[in-house]
């Protein structure tokens, strides 16, 4: 559900922002383990919601939290560092 739904979840109340990004750090490795576009999409999220204004600021927190916990897993890493590199560059 969640994959077929993500831009739905993804663009929902603050509420849910905040438990998707907490969602992600236990799960993105393995809920888009075949699919690196969702997977892209989810750390691209996770990102974009760091720079939030004051009154979504729990969603950032949350984010920031969240990217901490997927830069510890090794096997994650791979992934993400090629993302990262995109977006920085873009920045």
């Amino acid at each position: 559900m969640l994959i077929r739904n993500l831009d739905l979840v993804l663009e929902g109340p603050v509420l849910v922002q905040a438990r998707i990004a907490l969602f992600y750090g236990y799960f993105t490795d393995i809920l888009f383990k075949n699919n690196s576009e969702k997977f892209n999409q989810s750390i691209k999220f996770l990102f974009e919601t760091i720079s939030y204004p004051p009154e979504t600021a729990v969603v950032g927190h949350q984010a920031c939290e969240t990217l901490m916990t997927l830069i510890g897993d090794k096997n994650v890493i791979p992934k993400i560092e090629p993302l990262v590199r995109f977006l920085f560059l873009k920045l």
